[in-house]
């Protein structure tokens, strides 16, 4: 599976921000000052688009709604999941 973009909604620390991330082959070096939601972006966002599962809460905490997109190619198809974020209740 090759990972070829991501685009978020209302994820994590980003409040009313869409935000999309293209995926070059190659490797990373992901370089930002800690708290700035590297870790949502990069992991938990794709993890929850693949596996709809996550520790903490992808939405962010104010927002009421948002979205992930992943666009990925596999088999030489390539395939788009959309993910809806709601509101979910704490503890």
């Amino acid at each position: 599976m090759d990972l070829i973009a991501a685009s978020y909604n209302n994820i994590g620390p980003f409040k009313d921000q869409t935000i999309t991330v293209n995926f070059h082959p190659g490797k990373y070096l992901i370089k930002a000052p800690i708290g700035s939601g590297k870790s949502f972006l990069f992991f938990d966002g794709p993890f929850y688009a693949l596996y709809k599962y996550s520790t903490r809460q992808m939405l962010h905490r104010t927002s009421t709604q948002g979205f992930i997109h992943l666009l990925f190619e596999h088999d030489d198809q390539y395939r788009l999941i959309e993910r809806t974020l709601k509101p979910t209740r704490a503890g």
